[in-house]
Parts: C-alpha cells; sequence; structure tokens
C-alpha cells in the first residue's frame, strides 16, 4: 500500500521532534548566536539551525538569503554548509558576540 503525503510529512516530522529533542540546544538568548532577538527562540548544534518562527529568522536573522535549507511541516532548517549559518553556529559556540540580547528602545 502506498503512504499518503501526509503520512510521510508527519513521520518525518516525527523524527525531526525527536533529533530537536536529543540532539540540539534550545536558545532563548539569540543574542549569543550574534542574531537579532526578535528571531525568537530557534534549535542549534553543531550541523544545522533550526526554527519554527520561520518569517521572523528569515526577516530578522537575514537568513532569507540561504540557500541551504529546508522546510519540513513546522520546522524550517538551516544547515551548516551555509556561511552565513555557520558564523552564527562558531559564534554561539565560541560564546563571543556583538548584538545585544534585548532590543533596545
Amino acid at each position: 500500500m502506498m503512504a499518503h503525503i501526509e503520512d510521510i510529512v508527519a513521520e518525518v516530522t516525527n523524527q525531526i521532534n525527536e533529533y530537536v529533542r536529543n540532539e540540539m540546544e534550545l536558545v532563548n538568548n539569540a543574542g549569543r548566536a550574534g542574531l537579532d532577538p526578535r528571531v525568537g527562540r530557534f534549535w542549534i548544534n553543531d550541523e544545522c539551525i533550526i526554527t519554527t518562527n520561520i518569517r521572523t529568522m528569515d526577516y530578522y536573522g537575514g537568513f532569507e538569503w540561504v540557500e541551504e535549507s529546508d522546510i519540513v511541516g513546522e520546522y524550517k532548517i538551516y544547515y551548516g554548509h551555509d556561511q552565513r549559518v555557520r558564523n552564527h553556529i562558531d559564534q554561539y559556540f565560541d560564546g563571543e558576540s556583538d548584538v545585544p540580547s534585548k532590543v533596545e528602545e
């Protein structure tokens, strides 16, 4: 029997849920990764950045230009092969940040 596309997407989304839960760190302070705090929370590891706040990450994070990405279900995955993404991953794990953790008024 052939699977329906919704079933396939649901299965892959469940696998991503498990990956995010077990292999990634939740980021509540985007400034630590050198990102504008308005991107919202996201998950990070040495391979990628994953978000469910796609529009804000693309706009405020400047990730609309990232070509190495996929959208699966509610997630957008930005791969570390892209230099912009790699820079934010490295900045997060190196602990250096030039971006404030709060939006200044």
